[in-house]
């Protein structure tokens, strides 16, 4: 998971929270596993705290390393202040 460096900074990760609070309200999810750029990575974990863990070594590539990641979301969801001044940023 990543937004392509002439998409950053431009609000887009707003819209992609509000999409993933849908999709976890519509399918009872529990737990993402992705690959996240590491720039990416590091803004998920400061934004939703201990709910986002690293799993295993970063893939290093040329221009970047990708974070293995699991979103957990009922650790995430449990803090509902944080969730709501997230989805409120839109």
């Amino acid at each position: 998971m990543c937004i392509h460096k002439d998409y950053q900074r431009q609000g887009y990760f707003q819209i992609f929270s509000h999409i993933l609070y849908d999709h976890i309200n519509k399918n009872g999810s529990k737990y993402y596993v992705a690959l996240i750029e590491k720039k990416f990575y590091r803004m998920l974990r400061f934004m939703l705290g201990s709910g986002v863990e690293q799993k295993g070594k970063a893939l290093i590539g040329p221009t970047t390393a990708l974070i293995p990641t699991i979103l957990n979301i009922n650790k995430i969801m449990e803090d509902e202040v944080k969730v709501k001044r997230l989805l409120q940023n839109i």
